[in-house]
């Protein structure tokens, strides 16, 4: 039967059914209530659509969004939160965005979980605003070993640095060495850096690993320079510590 139109006074009623059948295409533009999800259903191309606002009916699809009249957007939902200001999701993210509307415990005044903090979230440098050695705390024991000094990682550094023992190594070419007649030895010159003060022990081995006592040495402070006296022209490897 067709209808190109009705008019009708009186009751109308749509097919009413105890459940909603398994779609198939012989639904395609069916119109029925369903009893057990208290819904209008409308047999689509592909499945049933559900019509209205019934039971788990709203989704995705069912809503208007946009900035016109009636239509949904971020000032229409609402919004609630124990330290972000702001009554719909527009407002709270304004809040967020200026800085603003943050109550008093807003996450700039609570502490970091144990463990939570990373590489990721430290910006390591020695430029202003970023986390060096002279911010990191340490216990220095290098003054009092019973009650430590707290010192900044640098400071303790600076502090070994000055203090420890330095060793300096060069090799004395057999061709480095300068002949003193008036002396009757043979001279040759190392910069000791960075030993720049005496007291200073001189340790020399020949190539093979020999020891040799040479006949003097000096140290000029002036110039942090190693004097070392031989008889003969020989390779040595020498070890200062001081």
């Amino acid at each position: 039967m067709k209808s190109y139109g009705l008019q009708m006074n009186g009751e109308f009623f749509i097919d009413v059914v105890e459940s909603k059948p398994t779609w198939t295409e012989s639904y395609i533009g069916r119109f029925i209530y369903a009893e057990d999800t208290d819904t209008y259903w409308l047999g689509g191309v592909t499945k049933w659509l559900a019509l209205g606002y019934g039971q788990d009916v709203v989704d995705e699809f069912s809503l208007n969004t946009g900035f016109g009249y009636r239509q949904i957007n971020s000032s229409s939902i609402p919004f609630d939160h124990a330290h972000i200001t702001g009554d719909n999701v527009f407002e709270a993210l304004v809040s967020i965005a200026s800085g603003v509307g943050l109550y008093d415990l807003s996450i700039d005044s609570r502490h970091f979980k144990n463990n939570q903090i990373k590489a990721s979230h430290i910006n390591w440098s020695i430029s202003d605003g970023f986390v060096n050695a002279s911010y990191m705390p340490v216990n220095s024991l290098f003054r009092d070993s019973s009650s430590p000094e707290i010192l900044s990682v640098e400071e303790a550094i600076n502090q070994l640095e000055l203090s420890t023992i330095k060793i300096s190594r060069a090799i004395i070419q057999s061709t480095a060495w300068v002949f003193a007649p008036a002396e009757n030895l043979y001279r040759a010159t190392i910069v000791a850096l960075p030993i720049t003060s005496f007291p200073l022990l001189v340790q020399c081995y020949t190539s093979d690993g020999i020891m040799i006592t040479p006949d003097r040495i000096e140290m000029d402070d002036g110039t942090n320079r190693v004097h070392i006296w031989y008889n003969s022209t020989v390779t040595l490897n020498v070890v200062m510590v001081g």
